[in-house]
């Protein structure tokens, strides 16, 4: 039984492999798209669809009409948000313990 266990194990993995592979093939069809609207000078760079939510790519792609003050408050954003950092210990309920080591002596 142990040997069975042993040549199947290997078969949980699958279902995540084929998760993170189709959305590789989405990825993929959406930089193509996003090529397609850079050349149509939409966009500036194609990496700035990362920026966008579906409903409004898909609003670009079907209009090739792009308000870039969304992308440019959105990249401004990352910019503060990439600074910050997250607390070592939030609790269930929300609290933020902080505290020091003692490292005299």
């Amino acid at each position: 039984m142990i040997d069975q266990i042993r040549n199947f194990i290997g078969y949980r993995e699958y279902p995540k492999y084929d998760i993170v592979s189709r959305y590789f093939i989405y990825k993929q069809a959406l930089l193509k798209e996003a090529e397609r609207l850079v050349q149509a000078n939409v966009l500036h760079k194609k990496e700035d669809i990362y920026y966008l939510a579906f409903e409004e790519l898909q609003e670009t792609i079907r209009t090739n009409k792009l308000d870039y003050q969304i992308i440019d408050k959105r990249k401004d954003e990352y910019r503060l948000y990439e600074k910050l950092t997250p607390p070592r210990v939030i609790t269930s309920d929300g609290e933020i313990i902080t505290g020091q080591y003692k490292r005299e002596n």
